[in-house]
């Protein structure tokens, strides 16, 4: 992993060195086979290839944007656990927690068409939050993948890699959207209707009206949750993972709440153990957060060819400084574990908090496979784009009949113009693409190693609380 990471660093140093080089695309005569349609871009004529595998399969244009897409999802989802953990109030009034669970739960009691228009739903916020749901459509592009390989699916490689990238992209873009819903300080039912009758009681209907004036409000206080995701992603981009939100951001909780699923976690602790785990929490936090900006700036300065010795002693101690840390963590929770009190009134919190933490473990669990698949696609995506010359017609002709074919450009002319122009962003966000990788890969193993003291401790507090029932 350590020798992929560097690879996609050299991959970020490399594009940044072709964005302002990209070959003109101006549409000259193609002697591609399989041609059938013209179309004119630049002033000059040139033949979109009829649609066939390799268009999906084979287009280094499908594939960065693929990429790209996905780690915007990732970090995304990394901010909402963030968000989630140390922002979203809890009470033990509300259901949200139930809410935000029962989406990835299975429904076998509950009519498909219910749960279909819900994720149609979510897939329409999607084009509101990120560009690539507007250009293409993971559902669509899978189908027709499949369609084109017929029986040859499960032995073409390439063509099942595709699919498998296209439904992880689906997946996590409709978590996102999922999660936007439940904690955002707008109704959810101003979004989306949801499939569970068990939540009707509490998600009750709310006029357009209110909707629309309380989405004028959010525009002026609330940029993460009334911009499109991937702006905000831009906008900020190193400092994403750290942007604040306002609490009046986040959705109204019902009956006394606490503030956070971490300050109701702390409640759960034996009182002399409280102060010191929340200590300890914090400076576990920081470190690690030093930790990823640090590993990537050396792997970047690495490429450069610059002298990186200050720096890697300065991670060796910070490394050093993270061990001790979670060495007493662990110490800690494990005396806190033997003494846990368990408060007969604090089980409804608990199960609360259950909900929550099973809901980003399993986001961190999804994660994880998203970055892998991420981390090892990236670096020949790249390669490949970088090294297009004067394929970059073909490939540009290629993603616009995808365009053209899933009714995402009105003409031929269109069509090559926005795959040229997605070409061209595709190449500047591209830059900071391997960089962030790594700092994805990081903050996913701090995330999960720190949630998961917490989750022990919640099963732990509800194991002994049926046992007291008993």
């Amino acid at each position: 992993m350590k020798k992929l990471m560097g690879s996609l660093v050299v991959a970020g140093l490399m594009f940044s060195g072709c964005v302002n080089s990209l070959p003109n695309m101006g549409m000259s005569g193609s002697n591609t086979a399989n041609t059938t349609q013209t179309t004119q871009s630049s002033n000059q004529t040139s033949t979109l290839p009829k649609l066939n595998l390799g268009i999906y399969i084979n287009n280094p244009i499908l594939n960065v944007e693929t990429d790209v897409v996905l780690a915007e999802e990732l970090a995304t989802v990394l901010k909402f656990n963030n968000l989630i953990l140390d922002r979203m109030p809890v009470s033990t009034s509300d259901v949200w927690p139930e809410l935000l669970n029962d989406y990835q739960q299975s429904h076998k009691n509950i009519a498909k068409n219910l749960i279909e228009q819900y994720d149609n739903c979510l897939l329409r916020e999607l084009t509101q939050d990120y560009s690539f749901y507007r250009f293409y459509n993971p559902i669509a592009l899978r189908k027709q993948i499949t369609s084109l390989a017929g029986i040859f699916l499960l032995t073409n490689p390439s063509a099942m890699k595709k699919v498998a990238m296209l439904k992880v992209i689906e997946s996590y873009g409709k978590r996102i959207e999922h999660t936007k819903n439940v904690v955002s300080y707008k109704p959810f039912q101003c979004s989306c209707k949801y499939f569970n009758p068990e939540f009707d009681k509490y998600l009750k209907p709310v006029s357009s009206k209110l909707c629309k004036k309380i989405d004028a409000e959010m525009a002026k206080k609330c940029e993460f949750f009334s911009k499109p995701l991937e702006d905000v992603y831009y906008k900020y981009e190193s400092n994403f993972l750290n942007l604040k939100v306002g609490a009046k951001c986040f959705k109204v909780v019902e009956g006394k709440s606490y503030p956070s699923f971490r300050e109701a976690f702390y409640s759960l602790l034996p009182d002399n153990y409280k102060d010191t785990i929340k200590e300890i929490d914090y400076k576990f936090l920081d470190v690690s957060q030093e930790i990823a900006k640090l590993e990537a700036e050396i792997k970047v300065e690495k490429e450069k060819n610059k002298n990186v010795t200050v720096l890697e002693k300065k991670l060796d101690k910070l490394k050093k400084e993270k061990e001790n840390i979670e060495s007493q963590r662990d110490k800690i929770f494990d005396k806190a574990m033997k003494e846990i009190e368990v408060n007969k009134n604090k089980i409804a919190l608990a199960k609360k908090l259950k909900n929550i933490s099973d809901y980003i473990n399993s986001s961190l669990t999804n994660v994880g496979i998203g970055t892998t698949v991420l981390s090892v696609s990236t670096l020949m995506d790249v390669r490949e784009l970088l090294n297009l010359g004067n394929k970059t017609q073909e490939a540009v002709l290629m993603t616009a009949a995808i365009y053209l074919h899933d009714n995402k450009a009105k003409t031929q002319k269109e069509a090559v113009e926005i795959a040229e122009k997605r070409l061209k962003l595709l190449l500047k966000r591209a830059v900071n693409l391997p960089k962030n990788a790594i700092t994805i890969v990081y903050g996913i193993g701090a995330q999960k190693s720190f949630l998961s003291k917490y989750s022990d401790y919640i099963e732990s507090y509800l194991k002994l609380g049926e046992k007291l029932k008993k």
